[in-house]
């Protein structure tokens, strides 16, 4: 559980510096301001997808569950404990992205500011690429489910 939390937050990390280098070849600040405008509502939003998600392939578990005469736990035990993750995951990339926008919206850092604005705005695109992650994965498991 903690190396697929470690793994999904490398790939985004990369994913974040590689957008943000891109980002200062060209010589322009979209992320850090779409990011600071729209992350939260973003995250938000996809938490609700997820959630509908997850109540759609519970009620399925569920179905399944009564047909073979079992409790959910029995047949469905892991799959139950990743989609509790996966919502608890979302919950903590909502309040570390609501640290974040708050920190980014300082904008005079006396310590390094560019250092300082420049990791914020990799954070804050490594949360928006973990949420993405997260999308994927419980879209997957839907299609993996129903084949």
């Amino acid at each position: 559980m903690i190396k697929t939390i470690a793994d999904t937050f490398a790939k985004s990390f990369v994913i974040a510096v590689v957008i943000c280098a891109i980002q200062a070849l060209f010589g322009i600040s979209f992320v850090r301001e779409f990011m600071q405008d729209n992350l939260l509502n973003i995250l938000v939003t996809l938490m609700a997808i997820n959630t509908a998600t997850i109540a759609v392939i519970l009620s399925k578990m569920y179905e399944i569950s009564r047909e073979h005469q079992k409790k959910v736990n029995e047949i469905f035990g892991a799959t139950k404990s990743q989609m509790l993750l996966s919502i608890r995951e979302q919950i903590a990339l909502i309040g570390s992205g609501l640290i974040l926008s708050i920190l980014s919206k300082k904008i005079d850092w006396s310590w390094n500011p560019t250092i300082i604005n420049i990791s914020l705005e990799i954070l804050l695109l490594t949360v928006f690429i973990y949420a993405l992650f997260i999308l994927y994965d419980t879209a997957k498991a839907v299609l993996e489910f129903y084949q």
